[in-house]
């Protein structure tokens, strides 16, 4: 709960949480809870089904889709340092990787 509160995400903004754990999970609820899109990325299949049910937008496995591509068509995209980048608002790390 404490990494969905410490992102300031308010009900317009978008979330990717990666790590779909007990702890990202615990976010996932948090910010859903508050109105706020999420997107859960594990690798684990059924984590990835636990997190659409706790209400995520989305969910994907990184190693069968390209995140940062999946992310900027489901944001939207912008350049920064010459780079394409989601507008996602905030990330939370949860893999414990």
């Amino acid at each position: 709960m404490k990494a969905a509160l410490r992102t300031d995400a308010t009900a317009d903004d978008t979330v990717a949480v990666f790590g779909c754990g007990p702890i990202g999970l615990a976010a996932i609820a948090t910010l859903v809870s508050r109105g706020i899109s999420v997107v859960g990325i594990d690798l684990s299949a059924r984590r990835l089904e636990l997190a659409g049910e706790l209400g995520a937008q989305a969910v994907f496995n990184p190693a069968q889709v390209d995140v940062w591509e999946e992310l900027n068509a489901l944001h939207g995209a912008e350049e920064y340092m010459g780079v394409r980048t989601p507008r996602t608002r905030a990330y939370i790390e949860a893999s414990g990787s």
